[in-house]
């Protein structure tokens, strides 16, 4: 993922004070856009057949 950051001397910046943020629902989309990058983990059982996948 590529992070294009923005001066503030940009006349394109918009500034958004922070009682007009959500830092909770911004780092729970952080968290749901990193999980599905994530590969499955696949844990081996005993048997050779079946494997444990955890999402």
């Amino acid at each position: 993922m590529q992070t294009v950051s923005i001066s503030i001397l940009n006349p394109n910046f918009r500034y958004t004070p922070a009682m007009h943020t959500n830092l909770h629902e911004a780092f729970e989309r952080i968290r749901r856009e990193q999980d599905m990058q994530k590969p499955p983990l696949v844990l081996p059982c005993s048997s050779e057949q079946t494997a444990l996948v955890l999402n």
